[in-house]
C-alpha cells in the first residue's frame, strides 16, 4: 500500500460503520462524526442492558470522557507498548488495561484506521479487563499517528504514538 490515498469502506460494512452513515444522511447526530461533538454521558444501566448497542455505535468524543479520577476509580493503563514503529499498509495491536467487560473507545486523529475500517472504534474489554485493538497503517497516514484511548468506567486516557514508515526504496 502506498502513502496518500484514504480507503474507503461500505456503508453496510458493519453496525459501527452504519451508526455513522446513518448520523450523515439524517444529520441527526453529530456526535457520530467528529470528537468536537460530545456524545451523551455515558450510562452504565444501559450499557449492562444492552452492550451492543453502545458498541456498535460510533461517538469519537467518547476518548474524551473518561470517569472522574477518585477513591475506588482504576486508572486506565495501557497493556502493550505505548509506542511502536509500522510501514504503511502495516498494523500493530494496541492492548488498553481497563476492567473486565467494560467499553474502551479508540481515535486515530491522524488517520490510519481499526478493523471497523473507520478512524474511531469502540470495544469490549475481556474478562481479563484488557481490550485488543489492531490498528491499521492504512493509505494516508505517514510519519506519527497519535491514538487516544478511554473507558468511561477509568480515569485518565491512554495514548500511542505509532511511527509509519514509507516501505519504498
Amino acid at each position: 500500500m502506498r502513502a496518500g490515498g484514504v480507503p474507503s469502506v461500505a456503508g453496510d460494512a458493519n453496525p459501527q460503520v452504519a451508526s455513522v452513515v446513518e448520523a450523515r444522511r439524517t444529520g441527526t447526530h453529530p456526535e457520530r462524526l467528529s470528537d468536537l461533538s460530545p456524545p451523551p454521558p455515558f450510562s452504565l444501566e444501559s450499557y449492562r442492558k444492552d452492550p451492543a448497542a453502545y458498541i456498535n455505535t460510533i461517538e469519537p468524543g467518547r476518548v474524551h470522557q473518561p470517569a472522574q479520577p477518585g477513591h475506588g476509580v482504576p486508572e486506565l493503563r495501557p497493556a502493550s507498548p505505548p509506542t511502536a514503529r509500522v510501514p504503511v499498509g502495516g498494523s500493530v495491536e494496541l492492548a488498553i488495561q481497563a476492567l473486565p467487560r467494560a467499553p474502551v473507545s479508540l481515535l486515530s486523529k491522524d488517520l490510519g484506521t481499526f478493523a471497523n475500517g473507520l478512524a474511531a472504534i469502540t470495544v469490549q474489554a475481556g474478562d481479563d479487563g484488557i481490550a485488543r485493538v489492531p490498528w491499521y497503517a492504512s493509505g494516508g497516514v505517514i510519519n506519527q499517528a497519535d491514538i487516544l484511548a478511554a473507558c468511561p468506567l477509568t480515569s485518565g486516557q491512554v495514548r500511542f504514538t505509532i511511527i509509519v514508515t514509507s516501505n519504498e526504496r
